[in-house]
């Protein structure tokens, strides 16, 4: 395996942690803001990037058949910031 294949590898399986590793510190905060709130359901947004990992993972094989690999990374990427975009105008809007 070439040494760029195994950097961007290696990048990736990072990436998909950010999800999680960004949402966790909020917890707290997000109990405090608020306080009616079931605590279960404030610890559900750490979970939620993990429930879309595993869908995805399923239909990646049948998208690696279909599309070239950069063109799914891409696509990916795009969608990842998309979302960590839009989460955050939300959060500012709240």
């Amino acid at each position: 395996m070439q040494i760029t294949a195994r950097i961007s590898l290696l990048s990736m399986a990072v990436v998909t942690t950010f999800g999680t590793m960004m949402a966790a510190p909020a917890v707290k905060l997000l109990t405090v803001a608020f306080p009616d709130t079931n605590a279960l359901l404030v610890q559900w947004v750490v979970t939620m990037s993990s429930l879309f990992i595993l869908p995805t993972l399923f239909m990646a094989g049948r998208l690696g058949r279909r599309f070239n690999r950069k063109s799914i990374l891409i696509a990916g990427l795009l969608m990842y910031i998309v979302g960590c975009v839009g989460r955050h105008s939300c959060i500012r809007l709240t």
